[in-house]
């Protein structure tokens, strides 16, 4: 039986974006492997019958990267796998050394945006350069979802043209985020978002606060899931002082996104972290929600400026404000950008049509019939 793993922060990662991806190669009756640090999503996997193998990449885990090397090693030597398919940092840069050990298999890498170490210069930029220069000598593949990423790599020569490809974002399901029936009695913003600094948390709230004096009735709300071990996690504090004065409403870590998409009228993501593409921006899009983020790496992907949306300078809250402003005060020009954001993610960035471009790599790889 033929074996492919994924390796990916945590299991949530998979279970977001990869699941269509994997239960194809398991009706190919492959082995599928999914190597991650296990959380609250990693039964989904069990249940569909991936074997998970737990290893602690994420950064709660106080693993060393000499163990988690010695694990990964451990585990691709164990299942012999034909494919190796790796997201995000860690498991890109020690899966990559990890697959010396397999020499048969095909390493494919996919960048889902360069995060952090790209927003600020210093010795964290410098070895994850290092570390994406010698993905582009010993990947098979490198997979970029954005072309701003895509560009870059090509135009600092960290891999070989032959090796790198262009396949924007992960898709998302059509049929699972849908514009609502009805529109929703009371205007409601909304964000949602890992709780850092650079995916504009500040901004936001600065908007909201500028907005609230003309628009009272308005709810802000912030969602999101607390990031305290991050050097730019924002503070709870923070969060809660603006709860305080009765700018925003805070509703935690979100797991009914449809639901709660369908009960948005304006979606908002002011990031200026080195995204992928942020795949909440593409299910509010499915959802029929018009989109205000900034024209920054990976987030420009999502929108067509002034037709689905508004690209806004990264880190400018006034701009940010007026965006919004522009749609709370006129709901035909929410209707039109929300039905044209649904039809630029039908046509171009739904799940079947992403898992089809990773199939074609795939095959290319593997010079078989895998599809």
């Amino acid at each position: 039986m033929p074996c492919i793993i994924f390796a990916a922060n945590r299991a949530f990662s998979l279970t977001s974006s990869r699941l269509p991806l994997m239960q194809r190669f398991l009706e190919k009756g492959w082995q599928v492997v999914a190597v991650v640090s296990p959380d609250d999503y990693t039964h989904i996997l069990s249940e569909m019958k991936v074997i998970v193998e737990p290893v602690g990449f994420y950064r709660s885990s106080v693993t060393t990267g000499g163990q988690l090397l010695f694990k990964l090693i451990q585990i691709y030597r164990h299942y012999q796998p034909e494919i190796i398919h790796q997201f995000h940092t860690k498991p890109m840069f020690l899966g990559t050394i990890a697959s010396y050990f397999v020499p048969q298999a095909k390493v494919i890498n996919t960048i889902t945006g360069l995060g952090f170490a790209f927003v600020t210069e210093g010795i964290t930029n410098y070895l994850t350069v290092k570390g994406y220069q010698m993905l582009g000598r010993k990947s098979d593949i490198i997979i970029y979802q954005n072309h701003d990423d895509y560009r870059l790599f090509l135009d600092k020569k960290w891999v070989n043209p032959e090796k790198a490809r262009l396949i924007v974002s992960s898709g998302v399901d059509i049929h699972k985020f849908s514009p609502a029936e009805s529109p929703s009695l009371n205007l409601r913003v909304l964000m949602v978002t890992r709780l850092l600094w650079q995916k504009g948390v500040k901004e936001y709230i600065e908007a909201a606060e500028r907005l609230k004096c003309d628009y009272p009735q308005v709810r802000f709300h912030l969602a999101g899931e607390w990031e305290t071990k991050h050097p730019n996690g924002v503070p709870s504090a923070y969060i809660e002082a603006a709860v305080a004065k009765g700018v925003i409403e805070f509703l935690g870590y979100l797991k009914d996104m449809p639901l709660q998409l369908q009960g948005t009228d304006i979606f908002v993501l002011p990031s200026y972290y080195r995204e992928g593409v942020p795949r909440v921006l593409l299910e509010a899009a499915a959802s029929g929600v018009p989109v205000v983020t900034t024209d920054f790496p990976g987030c420009r992907e999502a929108v067509i400026a002034n037709e689905t949306g508004y690209l806004v300078p990264p880190q400018d809250s006034k701009a940010l404000s007026e965006a919004i402003a522009l749609l709370l005060s006129d709901a035909q020009l929410r209707e039109n950008m929300g039905q044209a954001g649904r039809r630029y993610i039908l046509d171009n960035l739904t799940d079947d049509q992403i898992i089809e471009a990773y199939f074609r790599v795939y095959q290319d790889l593997c010079h078989e019939n895998i599809t």
